[in-house]
Protein backbone atom coordinates (compact mmCIF):
# COMPACT_ATOMS: atom_id res chain seq x y z
CA UNK A 1 0.00 0.00 0.00
CA UNK A 2 2.65 2.55 0.71
CA UNK A 3 4.00 1.70 -2.45
CA UNK A 4 1.38 2.14 -4.66
CA UNK A 5 0.00 5.50 -2.63
CA UNK A 6 3.67 7.10 -0.99
CA UNK A 7 2.36 10.08 0.27
CA UNK A 8 -0.65 8.62 1.90
CA UNK A 9 2.11 7.81 5.11
CA UNK A 10 3.81 10.70 6.77
CA UNK A 11 6.85 8.18 7.78
CA UNK A 12 8.22 5.24 7.41
CA UNK A 13 8.04 2.31 9.66
CA UNK A 14 10.46 0.25 10.72
CA UNK A 15 9.75 -3.03 13.17
CA UNK A 16 9.89 -0.96 16.70
CA UNK A 17 7.71 1.23 15.40
CA UNK A 18 5.44 -1.03 14.16
CA UNK A 19 5.70 -2.69 17.26
CA UNK A 20 5.34 0.50 19.21
CA UNK A 21 1.74 1.42 16.89
CA UNK A 22 0.58 -1.66 17.69
CA UNK A 23 0.89 -2.07 21.21
CA UNK A 24 -0.70 1.22 21.61
CA UNK A 25 -3.69 0.53 19.60
CA UNK A 26 -3.90 -3.01 21.38
CA UNK A 27 -3.39 -1.91 24.98
CA UNK A 28 -6.09 0.91 24.52
CA UNK A 29 -3.54 3.61 25.45
CA UNK A 30 -3.97 5.75 22.42
CA UNK A 31 -1.58 8.51 21.00
CA UNK A 32 -1.53 11.54 23.82
CA UNK A 33 0.64 14.81 23.51
CA UNK A 34 3.09 12.44 25.48
CA UNK A 35 5.32 10.00 23.09
CA UNK A 36 8.01 7.73 22.55
CA UNK A 37 10.45 9.69 20.16
CA UNK A 38 13.54 6.78 19.63
CA UNK A 39 13.44 3.25 18.68
CA UNK A 40 14.46 2.76 22.25
CA UNK A 41 12.27 4.33 24.17
CA UNK A 42 9.33 2.96 21.87
CA UNK A 43 10.53 -0.53 22.84
CA UNK A 44 10.69 0.01 26.19
CA UNK A 45 7.17 1.38 26.61
CA UNK A 46 6.12 -1.19 24.17
CA UNK A 47 7.12 -3.76 26.96
CA UNK A 48 5.56 -2.04 29.69
CA UNK A 49 2.72 -2.04 27.82
CA UNK A 50 2.48 -5.64 27.02
CA UNK A 51 3.67 -6.41 30.94
CA UNK A 52 0.44 -3.73 32.23
CA UNK A 53 -2.12 -5.69 30.39
CA UNK A 54 -0.38 -8.86 31.95
CA UNK A 55 -0.34 -7.79 35.60
CA UNK A 56 -4.06 -6.16 35.18
CA UNK A 57 -5.32 -9.64 33.87
CA UNK A 58 -3.21 -11.82 36.69
CA UNK A 59 -5.04 -9.32 39.18
CA UNK A 60 -8.44 -9.57 37.94
CA UNK A 61 -8.11 -13.58 37.57
CA UNK A 62 -6.93 -13.32 41.60
CA UNK A 63 -9.90 -11.22 42.30
CA UNK A 64 -12.31 -13.64 40.22
CA UNK A 65 -10.86 -16.87 41.84
CA UNK A 66 -11.39 -15.15 45.15
CA UNK A 67 -15.09 -14.40 45.12
CA UNK A 68 -15.62 -17.94 43.83
CA UNK A 69 -13.98 -19.17 46.43
CA UNK A 70 -15.87 -17.29 48.69
CA UNK A 71 -18.92 -17.36 47.19
CA UNK A 72 -18.64 -21.14 47.11
CA UNK A 73 -17.41 -21.39 50.86
CA UNK A 74 -20.52 -19.76 51.89
CA UNK A 75 -22.88 -21.71 49.74
CA UNK A 76 -24.00 -18.96 48.34
CA UNK A 77 -22.98 -20.24 44.40
CA UNK A 78 -25.30 -19.06 41.42
CA UNK A 79 -26.32 -21.94 39.20
CA UNK A 80 -27.98 -21.48 36.06
CA UNK A 81 -31.03 -22.76 35.11
CA UNK A 82 -31.30 -25.66 32.17
CA UNK A 83 -33.29 -23.84 29.47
Amino acid sequence: MSNSAPSTFSEPLNHTRALYFTTTVFASVGFGDITAETDRSRALVSTQMILDLVILGAVVRRLVTAVRTRLHRSGTTRTTPNP
